[in-house]
């Protein structure tokens, strides 16, 4: 454990309390370190890296502050030596000597603070943290910390746009958070010295975070027209466009890489019948394709289509988080309700 090397001399509630090591101290002016005392004893002999409620600049002055982070003296209102003392054994006690929280801790490389490698402030160097031991409890507290919804992880290279994320050194590592933490208050850390193991390039963590009352996982058809004709030998032919929009923890998805678009059209009879695969044009940003039915296709001058998009899974499409849109052209009395009855059925086929 690495403590300041001064003390600290605080009068409160009608007596004197000396900061030094470890436990307290009958001599006011011996400052020397005690392993054990009586109760009755009012000098607390403790070294310390935080306080409740601030510091202050004077020594003289044992009101209350509520702020100043470079003060160097620790105002308290003890009632008893009792409380001293248990103040002395929390901080000597104290896991870590670095303070993680929204104040020193932002997230870095991108032009939205919802995402990037997370950079610590620590004793006015800007470092790293590492992922190690890093799980979903740990992304949302860090996330909460940040006032963001849920979180998800992701690679830090893609935000080192300054190429000088290998200059940054790792301050902590082994970040552990409380099931359904809020925020890193129900969190503990290994100071980086103090590791079991060290963290290599690659190992910065980074995050993309859900924006406040955003959902974490968002997928919509955001629009789906279609233009029909049927020549005189009773063929009718489809053009179809589509366009869809996903977010996964506050991150953009792309659709060209990760999505499917299908052309699916429903009977007269309320059957849904997967019709062609849909291409995606870059330079329109939206899922395309041209269908033609037969002359002897039933009902082929009634038609009722619908765009479906789905998540690629494997080189499939991953039917059971696909979105989807309606024809607003359709000739049939269809439902959003009907789609997915449709759809639960091709997931279970």
């Amino acid at each position: 454990k690495q403590w300041y090397q001064r003390r600290v001399a605080i009068t409160a509630g009608g007596f004197t309390a000396t900061y030094s090591a470890d436990g307290a101290d009958d001599d006011p002016d011996d400052d020397s370190d005690d392993d054990s005392d009586d109760d009755s004893d009012d000098y607390c002999d403790a070294e310390y890296h935080a306080t409740e409620d601030g510091a202050d600049d004077d020594p003289d002055d044992d009101s209350d502050d509520d702020s100043d982070g470079a003060d160097s003296d620790c105002d308290w209102n003890w009632e008893s030596a009792d409380e001293c003392h248990a103040m002395c054994n929390q901080y000597e006690t104290s896991d870590t000597d670095t303070n993680i929280n929204a104040s020193n801790m932002w997230l870095e490389g991108s032009d939205y603070g919802n995402v990037g490698f997370v950079v610590i402030e620590s004793e006015g160097n800007r470092q790293v943290l590492c992922k190690n031991g890093m799980g979903r409890n740990e992304l949302n507290a860090i996330c909460g910390e940040l006032g963001y919804g849920e979180g998800m992880v992701v690679d830090a290279s893609d935000y080192d746009v300054n190429n000088d994320l290998s200059s940054y050194s790792y301050v902590a590592t082994d970040l552990t958070c409380s099931e359904n933490a809020a925020d890193l208050s129900d969190c503990s850390w290994t100071e980086y010295e103090d590791s079991a193991a060290p963290c290599f390039s690659g190992q910065e963590a980074a995050v993309s975070c859900s924006r406040a009352n955003e959902s974490s996982w968002s997928f919509e058809v955001t629009h789906f027209t279609t233009k029909v004709k049927t020549n005189r030998q009773g063929v009718t032919k489809v053009k179809a466009y589509c366009s869809a929009s996903a977010t996964q923890h506050g991150m953009d998805i792309d659709v060209k890489r990760n999505m499917d678009g299908l052309l699916a059209k429903f009977d007269s009879n309320g059957t849904l019948h997967m019709a062609n695969a849909m291409r995606y044009k870059n330079s329109k940003e939206y899922f395309y394709v041209k269908y033609s039915s037969t002359a002897e296709e039933p009902n082929k001058n009634s038609h009722c289509f619908v765009c479906i998009v789905a998540p690629m899974d494997g080189g499939s499409a991953d039917m059971s988080h696909s979105a989807f849109s309606i024809d607003e052209d359709c000739m049939y009395d269809v439902t959003v309700d009907d789609v997915e009855s449709q759809i639960e059925n091709f997931v279970h086929s």
